[in-house]
């Protein structure tokens, strides 16, 4: 959100729990957020049982909260709706719900609705250098393939026991490198969870222990094969945005 001038249309596919929800919420540039779940009963369940996450952010009139296909509902939107879209999924397995949602057909469509300047986000399943190639790198040069810049990132995440991947894409290619964060955090009144908030750092590109093969997925292909001698993963610059 933060990597986002003046985010004020935000669309939310999956998230079912409501955090995800709840965090977008957070910035007062906010306008609208609209958030998309194909499972109701896994939203009530987590909202009656797990109210932390949420922490009431469905009562915000800023929320939209709809239980359908969030690709069907985001195809109805016109071009150039959303600042940012954030992709809150299960992983892209055959035949879930989901492999739909990781394609260059998808991507192509996510970038049509974003306005000038905006951002797309998907979580890319486990991040850690030994499992990455699994999906991690798969979704990242598929969504090269439709996007012109694209950083992956990993967060450590204590209830999956690993490093969790996501990819970060601009609909125009990023004019700076260097971006005050933190400013950003503290003009919104956010508040940073980390004791480390004077310096973040981002990884813009895999790691060099994650540059595992893999063949980009076509434009409704969802099987994410792995292969060696992919030019895609091959000798990528290990650039950094880096936070002061």
């Amino acid at each position: 959100m933060c990597a986002h001038p003046s985010p004020k249309r935000v669309f939310i596919g999956g998230g079912g729990e409501g955090a995800t929800l709840r965090e977008v919420l957070r910035h007062p540039t906010v306008e609208e957020c609209v958030m998309v779940d194909i499972d109701g009963d896994v939203v009530n369940y987590c909202r009656d049982h797990m109210p932390g996450h949420c922490a009431g952010v469905y009562k915000d009139p800023r929320a939209k909260l709809i239980i359908d296909d969030c690709k069907v509902q985001l195809e109805g939107y016109a071009d150039g709706s959303f600042d940012v879209i954030i992709m809150d999924l299960s992983d892209p397995l055959d035949g879930g719900p989901c492999y739909q949602l990781y394609t260059t057909a998808f991507y192509t469509m996510c970038m049509a609705k974003l306005a000038p300047g905006g951002i797309f986000v998907t979580q890319s399943g486990c991040g850690s250098t030994l499992d990455a190639d699994r999906c991690f790198t798969c979704v990242h040069n598929t969504l090269k393939q439709v996007f012109p810049k694209v950083w992956g990132y990993t967060a450590h995440v204590p209830s999956f026991t690993s490093e969790w991947s996501f990819n970060i894409a601009w609909k125009e290619p990023a004019s700076q490198v260097r971006l005050s964060l933190v400013c950003r955090f503290e003009r919104r009144g956010a508040r940073l969870l980390s004791s480390r908030g004077a310096l973040i750092i981002v990884q813009s590109s895999v790691p060099d222990g994650m540059h595992a093969d893999c063949q980009p997925a076509g434009p409704n292909d969802h099987r994410h094969r792995g292969h060696r001698g992919c030019a895609h993963c091959g000798a990528q610059d290990r650039r950094q945005l880096e936070v002061v």
